[in-house]
């Protein structure tokens, strides 16, 4: 179950890169032509096809690996949190330094 919804995420998201890099241009170009939207979207793609599909498949493994590596990630994450917690409160002064300091000033 895991597995298909990182790969629907991330088909989702690739889709998502793939419909913005071709709609954006093409709303801009729109500005300076008569041409329709699907128009300007096709004079897009065809000039820019290489570039889309290689930012959309960057994406997509992108995002792959960030779904599949999110749990080994938090857990790193977690650990190094407590044990920079612990090295932090070794540091900290002491109450009573802290109320010794306050008390030159």
């Amino acid at each position: 179950m895991h597995e298909h919804y990182s790969l629907i995420v991330c088909i989702g998201v690739a889709l998502v890169n793939l419909v913005l890099s071709v709609a954006i241009p093409a709303l801009v170009a729109r500005r300076n032509n008569d041409l329709s939207l699907m128009d300007n979207a096709r004079v897009v793609f065809r000039t820019s096809k290489e570039i889309i599909l290689t930012s959309t498949l960057i994406v997509l493994v992108t995002t792959y690996l960030a779904v599949e590596f999110k749990p080994t990630i938090e857990r790193m994450s977690d650990n190094v949190d407590r044990v920079g917690l612990n090295v932090l409160r070794d540091l900290m002064p002491k109450r009573s330094s802290i109320k010794y300091l306050t008390q030159l000033h």
